[in-house]
């Protein structure tokens, strides 16, 4: 009789389980489907396992792949807010797959007994602070004793496994280690692309707080890894990148998940394996700017707004895309995403503005915050849109309530559909760029002021 049929692992998965010791007593925290351990039972790795998760619907989701696989009597299900469920004598193994480095990172903190446990490892797989992870376990005296990568569905991952240190054994002292990690040992494409990456990330960090005038204490650390990591960066960038490994970059910076509905985001003309020596950035692709990237001998062109927004049944000669491809020039673009990633349009434009002690501000239209609010000296509507006409070069409108500005919400581009997310942010006054005739009476209705400083301008 054919075993039942059960869903193959991803590369991402086969990556965290290649790292599972034979014979590890192992907890998957955060199992949702319990994918991993019916794997690595069916592969004779382990005998047992426990599989738990936050939510009772992940739970039910682990049920059926487990007795599916005809697993129920070795798999345990368990509800758990990470560790919280567990002690010592539960597992030796403690896997943390597909969360957020920075999450991993205060799931282990709050886990005071871990050291305790024999033969204690801990397998990590963060899908983004990769730097928290590895910074709580030299902190925690963790020795990593290796680390994996893989590309999966266009993204590269890395996996780590961790034991406590040995006597003698050092934590690494380099300030580029919680961010580079084992990464350099790695002869893996993936381990360069996300090399490059994180230098990529630093270097907009760093960049952002230096324009803003901001912690200058963290802008010279981070200038400080990016020397250490340059060493490692040019050794393997004896190669140009290319046109795809240019979109996992602005991934890693500005994820495509995080784009609103209907968006489009990444490589939408050209050849992912191009290589790239020049590279043209823009607002919107246009003839102009393809003539110009097409003049300067550029092979791609990195727009904010889409070069393909909408449907398209017909493409004829004036269009950009068929331009684009007649110059053999591939286009990226980093809209929605980018305005919401920290560092991005908004962060950006909140500085502009003069804005103090920044937030974000969330909406339900929205996978990650999309808006901003800080406080500014109060002043009248007329003073601010002076202000704002100044400082963003733009003409503006706007709507006066006769109350002074105090705190202010900001949308760069057409924010007019986060218009009551500023209002019940507290938000007495809000710029963005783009409003309609019934943002403004709406507005009034609710006493707050907007100013309408233009697309290109708040972009």
């Amino acid at each position: 009789m054919m075993p039942p049929k059960i869903k193959q692992l991803d590369a991402r998965l086969q990556m965290v389980a290649a790292l599972v010791p034979t014979g590890a007593r192992l907890a998957d925290i955060g199992t949702d489907h319990a994918y991993l351990p019916v794997h690595l039972l069916r592969q004779g790795g382990i005998e047992h396992a426990i599989a738990s998760d936050i939510g009772q619907g992940p739970l039910r989701n682990a049920a059926q792949t487990v007795q599916k696989a005809g697993f129920s009597a070795r798999v345990e299900l368990r509800l758990s807010d990470g560790l919280a469920a567990y002690d010592v004598a539960d597992a030796d193994c403690f896997v943390f797959a597909g969360m957020g480095g920075t999450l991993i990172a205060q799931l282990l903190d709050a886990a005071d007994w871990l050291p305790d446990v024999p033969r204690l490892c801990v397998i990590a797989q963060p899908m983004s602070h990769p730097e928290d992870v590895r910074r709580w376990f030299c902190k925690n005296h963790f020795w990593i004793e290796e680390e994996r990568v893989c590309q999966n569905q266009g993204r590269c991952y890395c996996a780590m496994r961790a034991r406590l240190a040995l006597p003698g054994e050092m934590p690494p002292t380099s300030e580029s280690f919680p961010y580079a990690g084992l990464l350099p040992s790695i002869e893996h494409p993936a381990a360069h692309v996300l090399l490059r990456q994180t230098y990529g990330a630093l270097a907009v960090r760093a960049f952002s707080l230096e324009k803003a005038g901001r912690n200058p204490d963290e802008s010279a650390y981070l200038r400080r890894v990016m020397r250490e990591m340059q060493y490692h960066i040019r050794k393997e960038m004896i190669t140009m990148p290319t046109v795809g490994d240019i979109e996992q970059y602005i991934n890693f910076i500005a994820p495509a998940e995080t784009q609103m509905e209907g968006d489009n985001n990444g490589c939408l003309a050209g050849d992912r394996q191009a290589e790239v020596r020049k590279c043209l950035v823009c607002l919107d692709i246009t003839a102009d700017i393809i003539q110009q990237a097409a003049a300067r001998n550029a092979e791609l062109i990195v727009s904010h707004h889409p070069v393909i927004f909408i449907k398209r049944k017909q493409i004829f000669a004036n269009d950009p895309v068929y331009m684009l491809a007649q110059a053999g020039i591939a286009a990226i673009a980093a809209h929605t995403p980018f305005d919401c990633t920290d560092g991005g349009v908004t962060d950006i434009l909140a500085e502009q503005l003069g804005l103090q002690n920044i937030r974000e501000i969330s909406s339900v239209q929205c996978k990650k915050p999309c808006l901003r609010a800080g406080e500014i000296a109060p002043r009248s509507a007329s003073d601010f849109a002076g202000e704002i006409a100044e400082r963003l070069r733009a003409h503006v409108q706007f709507c006066d309530t006769g109350k002074p500005i105090a705190r202010v919400a900001v949308c760069g581009g057409g924010g007019g559909e986060f218009l009551y997310d500023a209002i019940r942010a507290g938000a007495n006054a809000y710029v963005t760029g783009d409003l309609q005739h019934h943002h403004f009476l709406e507005a009034l209705q609710n006493g707050m002021c907007v100013f309408a400083a233009g697309h290109f301008e708040t972009e």
